[in-house]
């Protein structure tokens, strides 16, 4: 039983970068200022505070502690000691991670919730730890009770998180230090604050009409948009919202008839940055053009691209087009002249996506055109010849195969290759994986995604929202041309 007002010594087996280890190492619960004192290879940590009775202190050193040749503590280092007769047992585990990486020597930080589930703000964290080299960190003797766990780049080393200039990790959950999960990842994302704002709306021709902001837009939320053009007159029918720049920052409309030039005004609200920030609801006034639409409608990109090869066998066809389009045909034929039926799609008024009724057959040369679309003033496509691509040749694949077993599907997978990093998207339904891929050594990246926006959600911390589960396993897999490779991971999450 340590005395309430006992000093706190360690002893190096070498001489230490005094430096630093005053940036490496915390006190959990905090026992306020610290005064060191150092005796050639000991440390003394004077504490201007006593000691809590009967309570569990946790030392922590980081691999941010170096010697005097600059290497780095191998691994983060946990002591305890108690003030009274027990040692509290709890523990939490986890990763931390920065852009799908393992993240080393970042600060990560317990806060104890109240009964509401909450913690206040502007506090410092109840116990700090540090990531080691490979990502991983752990919290020991820790009291049983509920605890938020976050991951911090603290740059100005104040103990405080600074939303929009600091680089934070969310958790997808919280945590109970008696019965933690197996692990606990966590990913490290900037949280932008700086507001969007809607610039300008204008009226390129009588047909359309473009709003402008001044930061990139979430796509997704243009199924939520609420935007009303606004003493329009009555029966005017329009498009719905769509991109037409490459950052996503215009959306347009197309009118299906001509707008008379004179003064309107547009509200909008339920608008997102992708940083999940809301653009303020706002009205604004736009002039009308009064010139008519000429420019023909363009082929803006398209997947598979031109001439592409090895494409996958259940491979639909996108293409996206400079404005909004209408009424044509898709033809898709093979090499052998066989006619491809399927689906015409258009989730958004600029874009088109045949879907084929039937798998590719493979080491196939197909050849697709678009006929007789036109924007929304009549302009026929400009571009109406044939482009080519060729399915992949089995002989030159091997497919992976096996069970991911979760509580959460569907699940999105990366299949990233470990030298080129080049990465193939999947869709897991449920637990039965079976891919094609090429040659070559993988890891894999998972996620659950709640919100459906198409990427992992590394949460908000105000308001407050948890993150999206995700996993990754960084064991190589080998996938070689005409095997299967087998593989079984439980992510065994929350």
């Amino acid at each position: 039983m340590v005395p309430l007002d006992s000093p706190v010594n360690i002893v190096f087996s070498e001489w230490v970068d005094h430096n630093s280890f005053e940036s490496s190492y915390s006190i959990s619960p905090s026992v306020g200022e610290i005064a060191l004192k150092w005796h050639g290879k000991r440390v003394e940590l004077k504490h201007n505070e006593p000691f809590n009775e009967s309570t569990t202190y946790v030392l922590n050193l980081g691999t941010i502690l170096k010697d005097l040749h600059n290497n780095p503590l191998p691994a983060a280092r946990t002591f305890c000691f108690s003030t009274g007769t027990i040692i509290d047992s709890g523990y939490i585990q986890g990763k931390v991670f920065i852009e799908k990486h393992i993240a080393p020597n970042k600060e990560v930080w317990a806060f104890k919730l109240d009964e509401q589930g909450e913690f206040n703000l502007g506090e410092q964290p109840d116990y700090v730890t540090w990531s080691g080299q490979d990502g991983s960190f752990e919290f020991s003797f820790l009291p049983i009770d509920s605890f938020r766990i976050m991951a911090v780049d603290d740059m100005n080393g104040d103990g405080l998180i600074n939303v929009g200039i600091e680089n934070v990790g969310i958790p997808p959950y919280d945590v109970n230090s008696g019965s933690p999960p197996p692990l606990l990842n966590i990913m490290l994302g900037f949280q932008d604050t700086v507001k969007t704002e809607l610039l300008h709306a204008e009226s390129p021709d009588n047909q359309k009409v473009a709003l402008k902001f001044s930061r990139t837009i979430d796509i997704t939320s243009l199924e939520k948009t609420d935007i009303r053009f606004i003493d329009m007159p009555g029966g005017i029918l329009y498009s719905k919202p769509y991109f037409t720049d490459d950052e996503f920052r215009i959306i347009e409309f197309a009118f299906q008839q001509p707008i008379s030039p004179e003064e309107h005004r547009i509200s909008i609200s339920n608008v997102l940055d992708l940083y999940g920030n809301p653009v303020e609801t706002d009205t604004i006034v736009f002039t009308t053009s009064s010139n008519n639409d000429t420019i023909l409608p363009k082929i803006k990109e398209m997947i598979p691209a031109n001439n592409s090869r090895h494409v996958m066998l259940n491979h639909n066809i996108r293409i996206v087009l400079t404005e909004a389009i209408r009424n044509g045909t898709f033809t898709l034929n093979d090499s052998l002249g066989n006619k491809v039926e399927g689906t015409i799609k258009q989730d958004t008024p600029n874009e088109i996506i045949y879907i084929p009724e039937y798998q590719l057959e493979e080491a196939m040369y197909y050849s697709w055109r678009i006929q007789d679309f036109t924007d929304y003033a009549g302009n026929q496509l400009k571009d109406t010849t044939f482009h080519k691509f060729k399915t992949l040749d089995s002989d030159t694949f091997g497919t992976l195969i096996g069970k991911i077993m979760s509580k959460f599907y569907p699940l999105d997978i990366e299949v990233i290759n470990v030298q080129t990093k080049q990465s193939y998207d999947y869709e897991l339904i449920d637990s039965v994986l079976s891919m094609e891929s090429f040659p070559g050594q993988y890891n894999l990246f998972l996620y659950y995604d709640r919100d459906e926006n198409g990427r992992l959600s590394v949460g908000k911390w105000q308001p407050f929202e948890h993150s999206e589960l995700f996993w990754v396993i960084s064991d190589t897999i080998y996938i070689r041309s005409r095997w299967e490779t087998e593989i079984y991971f439980n992510l065994g999450e929350e």
